[in-house]
């Protein structure tokens, strides 16, 4: 007998993803774990084979076609021999082989972990996992622990990937805060494969794990209070080089006033200083990105009143104002005059430089000193919070010693030693406060009170003195007593705190109110000489009576300028361009005294001017301030404090409520417009100040109408609803209004635009109202929030990504034998990763 072929079909497993293939006339094969294997084999003169398949032997009869089969599935490494035997003989044609199993391997996983810079407790991952066959699943898995129960069971997130892909990258964020962790705790995370084995079951390899601590609060307190003494740091220390800049400016102005040319020194000089006013600039940049950092890192791990949030963003607003656009314009501007500076621009130059670096110094100390009165009312809010929370511990506590035995006393008296040393630091708080208020310009009607602290005290140890002798009725009603004395002791710095906002509140609303009423009697002033002047000649007597009117305007206006500098200093509502303002009235009114001295009457006339548009500019936003204050005092007064009051037009207005106050105050413009025509505005009892003071009340209502309509824009932008265009336009003709009206012109084409504003918020009131018709019809749905790309977010710090070099190892022009062999070849290298 003679075995003239044999064949071995092979039927791959699944996860493998091969097909099945034929093999002829070999019998030393390499196949994966589970490959079902099928002998055939083709003889001649044969009865019988006896068939041994590791110890296992068989006998095989031929089928009808006189082939010899038999099937297996091969789980390990074997070898097998044929033999063959007929009537004539036995054991002929005898031949042996091997076959060798590759197992399915464990899949491979490495992980990289990388924190926002910002938010600590956003996580971003970037990871490999491979394979030989490929993948089942991916998991981001999580446990927490709190205080000493333990860890918590794992929650897991699935991770999504290609399950056919053997070698890949993955990314993956997650976010802490929404894992229920609370000061103090900690997080333990890792990712976890698994593999497609479906012979053994899907196998499954875990990254290394990775821990995250939540601070304590103390730790997050100790952190707040280290940022915010490098922020006040590092304002102090730009408020003094804004000074000393400021000072070199004005010495370099007087050595420079009589000189005819500029040597190199003396230029080299202006560079030195313009470049050390470049580099304040950055240094304000990187205090306002600084104090940004500060608050999200105190927001991401605790609770901010939601009072002295909105006072954090008061204060960043204020930050970012510091260095505006037009300051950032000027140093451009006086780079570009230097590199031709010549003794005609020299005055010019060290006039704008100066402007800046007074612009610069003012805004600093005013932050400056706002900072520390935010730092004052945080402190005093925390420490309310703070006691009144111990004050419920304590009384908690004081239940337990009602009714626990006296065999207790020991463990209660540990749990009131810590008490006892919580109240040690809210003391110690309280007179930090004190020493925080003395060092404001201005201290708060502030006082500690002592005699309640000692009482508390004597309190807490006599209960600690009770347990110490197991008096459990006497420790449990000391323990009482104090409870009720903290909560008292809270109250009493609640209503103190509330108090002194009260007082504070009230006394700036006067002093704003009495500072409107002198700037708006300085404009009518301002414009009675204007008219005054415009009727004399250059040698009239009465020219000298015009220059002394000027001087006791600009003297009144110096004190207005002291005066709200003062007030900015204690309410952030009052905006930073209310100082630009002051600083553009000085600078108009400065070169109109020069001009009146010259007796360039025309100069004089056109800086008048200018000076009087500044003056009832910073009135109409006074103006807008004092009533947001108003309104913030009606509502701390009706018992609803902790919300300041928005501003005018905040929220999303109602279009038809705006269309119908548009068109009321066009018509008010048009009646004026006919007055100044038939001249009736200079008669009667409207006369010129009555007329200017219509036109300053149009003009404010036409600004809060802007303001609306900009509340309106960036609320539908924000809701991703925005189509109509017009809107942009229409605020643009609002300005254009504004200014003219404060001018005192009405003209046809002022009415105009009117027409054509009015025309626009119809247009958008009908939109208004179709969309209001469709969202009816329309059911709302919950959204998800985006998350964060995490490839993104690699990309944006400069780590180059793996796929590349994925691509690099295995080709996607190779057929899948290759790409296996390839595979193989990187799975066998231990911790390779790329």
């Amino acid at each position: 007998p003679t075995i003239l072929n044999f064949e071995l079909q092979l039927d791959y497993p699944p996860y493998t993803g091969i097909k099945p293939e034929s093999v002829s006339n070999s019998g030393d094969i390499v196949i994966p774990q589970g490959t079902a294997v099928t002998w055939k084999f083709y003889t001649r003169d044969t009865r019988q084979i006896n068939f041994r398949l590791g110890s296992k032997i068989q006998s095989l009869q031929p089928d009808n076609s006189n082939v010899f089969a038999t099937s297996g599935k091969v789980m390990t490494p074997v070898d097998y021999s044929v033999s063959l035997e007929n009537e004539f003989m036995s054991g002929s044609d005898s031949m042996s082989f091997f076959i060798n199993v590759i197992p399915d391997v464990y899949p491979v996983i490495t992980v990289e972990e990388f924190k926002d810079t910002i938010y600590d407790n956003r996580l971003y991952f970037k990871g490999l996992i491979k394979d030989d066959y490929g993948f089942n699943r991916l998991e981001f898995r999580l446990s927490r622990k709190t205080g000493e129960d333990g860890y918590s069971a794992e929650n897991s997130v699935t991770v999504p990937i290609d399950k056919q892909n053997v070698q890949q990258a993955f990314y993956h964020y997650f976010d802490l805060s929404t894992a229920g962790l609370k000061p103090g705790d900690e997080a333990e995370y890792y990712f976890q494969v698994w593999d497609n084995d479906a012979v053994n079951g899907s196998k499954s390899s875990q990254s290394r794990k990775m821990n995250f601590r939540i601070p304590t609060l103390d730790e997050i307190e100790e952190m707040v209070k280290r940022n915010q003494e490098n922020v006040k740091s590092e304002i102090e220390k730009s408020l003094e080089e804004a000074r000393a800049i400021q000072q070199e400016i004005e010495h370099l102005n007087k050595e420079l006033f009589d000189k005819k040319s500029l040597n190199y020194q003396e230029k080299k000089q202006i560079q030195d200083l313009l470049d050390r006013q470049k580099n304040l600039q950055k240094q304000v940049e990187q205090m306002k990105e600084q104090q940004e950092r500060s608050n999200q890192q105190e927001s991401q791990y605790k609770d901010v009143n939601e009072n002295i949030l909105e006072k954090q963003q008061q204060l960043e607003k204020l930050f970012e104002e510091i260095m505006t656009d037009e300051m950032k314009q000027l140093f451009e501007e006086l780079q570009q005059m230097m590199d031709k500076l010549d003794k005609n621009k020299l005055n010019e130059v060290m006039e704008k430089l100066q402007f800046s670096a007074e612009d610069l110094e003012k805004n600093l100390d005013r932050n400056l000193e706002l900072f520390k009165q935010l730092e004052f009312d945080k402190k005093l809010t925390e420490t309310i919070d703070k006691l009144k929370a111990l004050a419920d511990e304590q009384k908690k506590l004081s239940e337990e010693t009602s009714a626990a035995d006296k065999k207790d006393s020991d463990q209660l008296g540990e749990e009131q030693k810590k008490i006892s040393e919580k109240f040690d630091k809210i003391r110690e708080d309280l007179k930090d406060l004190q020493e925080k208020n003395k060092s404001l310009e201005e201290p708060n009607n502030f006082s500690n009170p002592e005699d309640k602290q000692q009482q508390i005290e004597k309190d807490l140890n006599q209960s600690e003195e009770s347990l110490e002798k197991k008096q459990m009725k006497q420790a449990s009603g000391k323990q009482k007593e104090a409870s009720d004395k903290m909560e008292q002791m809270s109250e009493m710095l609640l209503e103190m705190q509330q108090e002194m906002e009260s007082e504070e509140l009230g006394e700036d609303i006067e002093s704003l109110r009495i500072i409107l009423e002198n700037l708006i009697r300085t404009s009518f002033d301002q414009e009675s000489v204007m008219d005054e002047l415009s009727k004399l000649k250059r040698n009239d007597p009465k020219y000298a009576g015009i220059i002394e009117k000027q001087k006791s305007i600009k003297d009144n206006l110096l004190m207005i300028e002291d005066s709200l500098f003062a007030l900015s200093k204690r309410q952030s509502m009052i905006e930073s361009f209310v100082n630009r303002e002051i600083s553009a009235i000085n600078d108009n009114i400065n070169q109109a005294m020069e001009a009146l001295h010259s007796r360039v009457i025309s100069t004089v006339l056109n800086k008048q001017q200018y000076t009087m548009t500044s003056v009832n500019n910073l009135a109409l936003m006074l103006a807008e301030s004092l009533n947001q204050m108003q309104q913030n005092m009606a509502m701390k007064s009706s018992g609803k404090s902790g919300k300041s009051c928005p501003m005018p037009g905040q929220g999303k207005p109602s279009m038809k409520s705006m269309r119908q106050m548009q068109e009321k105050l066009n018509q008010q413009m048009e009646a004026m417009k006919k007055s100044m025509q038939e001249g009736k505005g200079q008669q009667g009892k409207t006369g010129r100040n009555g007329m200017s003071e219509q036109l300053a009340r149009m003009a404010a209502e036409q600004e809060s109408l802007r303001r609306q309509l900009q509340e309106y824009r960036d609320q539908m932008q924000k809701e991703g609803r925005l189509s109509d265009k017009g809107l942009n336009k229409m605020i643009q003709d609002m300005e254009r209004t504004e200014t003219e009206l404060v001018n005192k012109i009405i003209n046809q084409e002022t009415m105009r635009r009117q027409e054509e504003i009015l025309t626009r918020l119809l247009e958008s009131e009908k939109a208004d109202m179709q969309r209001e018709q469709e969202e009816r019809r329309e059911s709302n749905e919950g959204r998800d929030l985006p998350k964060p790309d995490p490839a993104r977010f690699f990309d944006s710090i400069g780590l180059p990504g793996k796929e590349t070099e994925l691509l690099r190892t295995i080709p996607p022009s190779f057929k899948n034998y290759y790409r296996n062999k390839v595979n193989e070849y990187f799975i066998s290298i231990p911790g390779q990763v790329q």
